[in-house]
């Protein structure tokens, strides 16, 4: 746009005018308040882009320094300067234009009155079947469902002002633009929804109002076209979000995306209207910038907001090229089958219940969605993008998974690699949901089995099963040949036996030496008078499986070291055959603790940790003469210490990365890791002096199970001595499981799991637990608290997120050393 002969943005602007207004807004947004204050006094073009409502939206919203509560004080600057005196006296700025600025400030203050649109491209069907939905639209194509709302209470009650009356104080998650995890109150948020003029305004989509409001779960029921939810098996901590309440004002909306997993879903509207766009799978929505990896095929894409799009793109498409659309007006239901793009715009203020689904019809795409290798999941949303030059030609079907299956990249072993990063399921809760699917969905086996062998190869690892059963005569059943458990190995159940076969991250070595540690250690107590011995489960055979061919062959071993032997001399010898050692325990009663929480009362998780107090204690105190190869190069460091401090060092170096990577720490608390964590983690274990050039630390190291997590503990039913059951409690624990990772250490660390898994971060059952062990943890010139929280966050997997979940007032504090207090400081009594 040519400019005015007396426009005054050059000379306000100083060498400044060389960058677009879209650029100095995002310099502008990189500032602190006060920097933008100051800058505002430069000049009067300066203060019209300082004093932008956009650029204080991103402040306030991008800059949290904590996950809390937000109040909304009127206007972004308000609101981001925390209540402290704010000048919001405007005066004109003449002579100066800005296009950028105009759209959008018109975007900010249009009204969407008259933006409804609907030419009859999505069906519009009342009374529909299950039949005729199956046969029509599942898996195939939107539909807008009329009826199924009608008697629900929420069709009544859910408008906002109804809402505010009923849980107005109840706080809610809010979607926003700019990445911070933040909660309103309803009565907030309404009172924002009605002052606001925000291009992308704050947009409820909370996925737990189920449990923070549960009231609102009797105002529904799931429609009776969407009943099956194959996810419903897994355990309320295991399963992925898939229920949000979803409210929004005028203009906001949700952008061009694909549900994750490739899940359909069903999304009720109770008051507004929603504008829907949809484009089938494979085929990108214009404006939406795709990247696709070209090393693994992973996919990102990035685009505008629904109101954008709709403002800017779609004027400029033809007829072909347009999307689906329809207008869901209120008591009308969408149905969005798997992997179709779709974008929403609210023409009103709405609300909304939506719910993501898994079922006999999709499940294989949400299966293959989820196998690693991530070129398939590319495909799949990308289309054409993804696939390579000499696949281009033929028709591509992106909803059919023979089509999919196709494009599942190789990798050396499934069954090691994690699931797609957006997958909703890790590896461990993926191999759960199967084995659970198949007990209780046996009308599905043959489809479960499909979905195993796509995702774990466990038809490769069901063929090295049946050679160690062969073997040793065991028999197992067509639902016992998905592996179970939460370790990197597989575990097989049968009636009576448990079959374990070992692999690892880090090689076959590694493995080997699990397995040796393991044996040497089941060895050792049976020859003990420790009563740990009658809570592990008997070894009743070992050996390894070889693979010749396309066959395996398992061979039985007698001595425990002839497994270590033989497999280190295959390696060194670099024999071209795959090898895998096994060990077969007996199959001890009840279920492990992870599937057992729902039965549970509070005194079985008093004596859960009274129980692992005492266990611990004899693991911890028994002298085992096992051999562990010292780490070379350690000279400051005692041997028996050096592979526990070698792990603390390597962690150490990766803190603040993994911590990021993770999330789970707020961000206050994050850039104060560094200066917390001793750089040298060495310190946290004692060492004392030098004598004779080499580290005396001030305690011995005690062998550590170092996985002490709620798949490694098994439960029973809790009778009282006259044999009836004891109405307090329901479950008892009975059995501890897997002793591959077991290394020496200090006993402390053996804490983190097991507070932050098996106790879930509650510290009075933490003081039980120390009342049973009776050991002190204490080494000379470190505190405990200290070193107890050090090695959470050095732990190898995320321990602070159980720590933070749900708890507001742990987020809040001020420093590491208060939250350690908080969290261990009975340690130092």
């Amino acid at each position: 746009m040519a400019r005015s002969s007396t426009d005054r943005r050059a000379g306000a602007l100083g060498d400044f005018d060389a960058l677009p207004d879209e650029l100095l807004c995002s310099v502008l947004g990189l500032l602190e308040p006060r920097d933008i204050g100051a800058m505002a006094c430069v000049s009067s073009v300066f203060y019209v882009l300082c004093n932008e409502e956009p650029l204080w939206m991103r402040i306030c919203l991008s800059n949290r320094e904590r996950v809390d509560s937000l109040v909304y004080k009127g206007s972004w600057k308000r609101t981001a300067m925390k209540n402290k005196y704010v000048c919001m006296h405007f005066f004109s700025v003449l002579c100066f234009t800005s296009l950028y600025l105009y759209r959008r400030w018109y975007r900010c203050h249009m009204s969407l009155e008259n933006f409804f649109y609907d030419a009859g491209a999505i069906e519009r069907r009342k009374e529909l079947s299950y039949d005729v939905f199956v046969q029509n639209y599942d898996v195939q194509k939107p539909v807008l469902l009329t009826d199924l709302a009608e008697d629900w209470p929420a069709r009544r009650t859910w408008t906002i002002d109804q809402l505010v009356h009923r849980y107005g104080d109840s706080e809610f998650k809010v979607s926003q633009s700019y990445g911070q995890r933040i909660r309103m109150t309803l009565k907030d948020y309404a009172d924002y929804t009605r002052s606001q003029h925000d291009e992308d305004p704050l947009y409820i989509f909370d996925s737990s109002f189920g449990e923070s409001t549960p009231g609102l779960l009797e105002d529904y029921t799931v429609p009776y076209l969407f009943k099956e939810d194959l996810f419903s098996v897994l355990s309320p901590s295991q399963r992925p979000p898939y229920r949000w309440l979803v409210i929004g004002p005028s203009r906001s909306g949700a952008n061009w995306h694909v549900d994750p997993a490739l899940t359909s879903a069903w999304n009720a509207l109770l008051s507004g209207r929603k504008r829907w766009a949809f484009y089938p799978p494979g085929r990108v929505p214009p404006g939406v910038f795709v990247d696709v990896n070209e090393d693994d095929g992973e996919i990102h894409y990035d685009g505008p907001t629904s109101l954008q799009w709709w403002m800017d793109v779609y004027p400029s498409l033809d007829n072909d090229s347009k999307p689906l659309e329809c207008t869901q007006h209120p008591g009308e239901t969408i149905f969005v089958p798997s992997g179709w793009w779709h974008c929403v715009l609210n023409i009103d203020e709405t609300v909304a219940v939506t719910q993501n689904f898994v079922n006999s019809r999709n499940m294989e795409l949400v299966c293959i969605d989820m196998a690693p290798g991530f070129h398939h999941r590319g495909v799949a949303r990308a289309g054409l993008l993804a696939l390579d030059d000499d696949e281009f030609e033929g028709e591509h079907d992106f909803t059919n998974p023979e089509f999919l299956k196709k494009h599942i990249g190789p990798h050396p072993d499934h069954f090691l690699s994690e699931t797609s990063a957006d997958g909703m399921l890790n590896k461990r809760d993926f191999r759960d949901w199967l084995r659970k699917l198949q007990v209780e969905r046996p009308d599905l086996r043959h489809q479960i089995w499909k979905c195993a062998c796509l995702a774990i190869d466990a038809d490769t690892w069901q063929r090295r099963l049946s050679s160690i059963c062969n073997a040793h005569d065991f028999y197992f059943k067509e639902d016992q040949h998905i592996p179970v458990g939460h370790g990197s190995s597989p575990v097989y159940l049968l009636d009576e036996y448990a079959i374990k076969i070992y692999i690892h991250e880090d090689g076959i070595v590694t493995a080997l030496q699990e397995i040796d540690h393991e044996l040497q250690f089941y060895a050792l107590l049976r020859e003990s008078a420790s009563p740990l011995a009658e809570h592990v489960p008997a070894v009743i055979a070992k050996g390894i499986v070889y693979e010749e061919g396309e066959l395996f062959r398992a061979v039985p071993s007698v001595d425990s070291g002839e497994i270590l032997s033989t497999g280190m001399s295959m390696v060194s010898s670099k024999d071209s055959r795959a090898f895998w050692p096994y060990i077969v325990t007996r199959r001890c009663p009840g279920q492990n603790l992870a599937h057992c929480r729902g039965m549970m009362k509070d005194d079985d998780y008093i004596d859960l940790a009274s129980f692992l107090g005492c266990q611990l204690r004899h693991l911890h105190t028994l002298s085992l003469p096992m051999k562990e190869e010292p780490v070379l190069g350690m000279p400051d460091v005692p041997q028996e210490w050096t592979h526990f401090v070698s792990m603390l060092r390597q962690h150490r170096q990766t803190l603040a990365k993994r911590l990021k990577e993770w999330g789970s720490v707020p961000r206050h608390l994050l850039e104060k890791v560094e200066d917390y964590v001793p750089k040298d983690p060495v310190v946290l274990i004692g060492v004392a002096k030098v004598e004779n050039g080499a580290a005396v630390p001030s305690r011995s190291a005690a062998w550590l199970h170092m996985d002490i997590m709620e798949d490694n503990i098994q439960m029973v039913p809790h009778a009282s001595l006259d044999g009836f059951q004891n109405d307090r409690r329901a479950m008892q624990a009975r059995y501890i499981f897997d002793f591959g990772d077991l290394r020496r250490g200090d006993p402390l660390y053996e804490l983190v799991p097991l507070f932050t898994d098996v106790l879930e971060a509650n510290v009075e059952l933490l003081e039980h637990f120390l009342e049973s062990y009776k050991l002190d943890l204490a080494v000379e010139g470190v505190r405990t608290s200290y070193r107890a929280m050090c090695y959470c966050l050095l732990y190898k997997y995320d321990a602070m997120e159980a720590i933070f979940r749900g708890s507001k007032e742990l987020r809040m504090v001020e420093s590491w050393h208060e939250l350690e207090l908080i969290l261990w400081g009975m340690l130092n009594e």
